[in-house]
């Protein structure tokens, strides 16, 4: 018996057929706590630092304050973009 994927499909792909920089990550992350690293990384590299920082927030949550740069967060949005693109340009 075939499984039902449950996973919410992007809007930026569903209007214009471009996935945008997040596509993936929810399948992603399904991928990585499954254990299935290859997955994750196939389907959004942004994954595993979104699984980072989740475990160091867990471990820091004593921290008063944690800072990110908006460049830093535009940065890494462009890069998970152009992998996005680049997968779907050669699909």
């Amino acid at each position: 018996m075939m499984g039902v994927d449950l996973t919410p499909t992007c809007p930026l792909r569903s209007i214009t057929g471009v996935p945008c920089p997040l596509c993936g990550t929810a399948r992603g992350v399904d991928a990585l706590v499954h254990g299935d690293l290859g997955r994750a990384l196939v389907l959004n590299p942004g994954v595993l630092l979104l699984a980072a920082a989740t475990l160091f927030l867990m471990v820091q949550w004593r921290m008063p304050r944690v800072t990110v740069p908006v460049r830093t967060i535009a940065g890494v949005l462009a890069v998970l973009w152009i992998w996005q693109l680049a997968g779907f340009s050669t699909a």
